[in-house]
């Protein structure tokens, strides 16, 4: 059946078979087409997909970015707070070190006057020593010239004891001649009274001599119990010198400092090794030192420091330390054997 249209074929039919035709067919302009489409759609989605993925990384180069981006702040903020931190101590260093320097050079100034004062103390000492063996050859020396003394006074006591007899037998020979001449001379009274005032003079004579004797006796004995007190005097002396050396070991050390500001002494005391020194009045430092005394009884050992720059002379620095020595210091006190010595003296008077 024919709708008007021209069949297709009809055009062919009287063709040669193996003629090629000029217009391409509808198949294959649609399956052209088709294919274009294909092509057109994979490149599409190729590049859709290529897109795709460069959207996710970009999203995610962002997201590491922002994440970077975060980290650096805190980071940054960390940082910050850290170089804060170390400006605080490196400040607090400087701090401790210009605090160090200061110590270091007060410590150096108090050493130095330490080393000074060593030196003072050292000089002090050698003149001491010095001087306490120029004392023990000087008490050697008396005390070998007063028992020569006293050896010779016991000579003397003895020659005088040999003279006294002497002198007894003479007055015992002349009392015999008396008594003979009385018996012999009763006629003539004129002889007599001659021999009588003879005898008169002889016994007035007798008894001068006899009265010479003793009181020559009783200076020699009182010289000789002088020389026997400043004996034992000088032997205590010298026995003190051979004391041990004054120390510390084993004391309750007490120091002192003691200065002078604008013409006013000031006074400062340290009870303890380890405690600080207190500013005291004249007054509370005899009164404290005697309190010491009084409680530790010879194992107090008093420290008296005097400073290089006192303002105190040399004198006044020898007198308070020579004061508070002998006053309180154990090695100045008087030993328990002459106290007990002392006491029985004072019950006798």
């Amino acid at each position: 059946m024919s709708l008007g249209f021209p069949n297709a074929n009809n055009g062919f039919e009287h063709h040669d078979l193996n003629e090629e035709s000029f217009w391409p067919s509808f198949t294959d302009i649609m399956m052209v087409i088709v294919m274009v489409f294909l092509l057109v759609a994979v490149s599409v989605i190729l590049n859709n997909y290529q897109l795709v993925e460069n959207l996710k990384k970009s999203i995610q180069a962002q997201q590491l970015a922002s994440s970077i981006a975060e980290d650096t702040q805190l980071k940054n903020s960390t940082l910050e707070e850290q170089l804060l931190q170390l400006k605080q101590q490196l400040a607090l260093a400087n701090k401790q070190i210009n605090d160090s320097k200061k110590i270091n050079k007060t410590t150096q100034a108090e050493l130095l006057k330490s080393q000074q004062i060593i030196e003072e103390l050292n000089a002090i000492s050698k003149q001491q020593t010095q001087q306490l063996d120029e004392k023990t050859t000087y008490f050697a020396t008396l005390e070998k010239e007063s028992k020569q003394k006293i050896k010779q006074k016991n000579e003397e006591i003895v020659t005088l004891q040999q003279q006294q007899e002497q002198h007894q037998n003479k007055v015992e020979d002349l009392e015999a001649q008396i008594e003979v001449l009385r018996n012999s001379l009763t006629e003539n009274s004129s002889e007599y009274r001659t021999l009588q005032q003879t005898l008169s003079d002889k016994s007035s004579k007798i008894e001068q001599l006899q009265r010479s004797l003793k009181k020559q006796r009783e200076n020699s004995e009182t010289q000789l119990l002088s020389l026997q007190g400043e004996l034992d005097s000088l032997d205590k002396k010298y026995q003190k010198l051979l004391r041990p050396a004054r120390s510390a070991k084993d004391k309750f050390v007490v120091a002192i400092i003691y200065t002078k500001h604008k013409g006013h002494p000031v006074y400062r005391l340290r009870t303890h090794p380890k405690g600080e020194y207190k500013n005291v009045s004249r007054r509370q430092l005899e009164r404290k030192m005697a309190k010491l005394k009084k409680q530790h009884k010879n194992n107090l050992y008093v420290k008296v420091v005097i400073p290089k720059n006192s303002g105190l002379s040399y004198n006044e620095a020898l007198k308070f330390t020579s004061f508070m020595q002998k006053s309180y210091d154990y090695y100045f006190q008087p030993e328990e054997t002459e106290e007990s010595e002392k006491k029985p003296e004072k019950s006798k008077e």
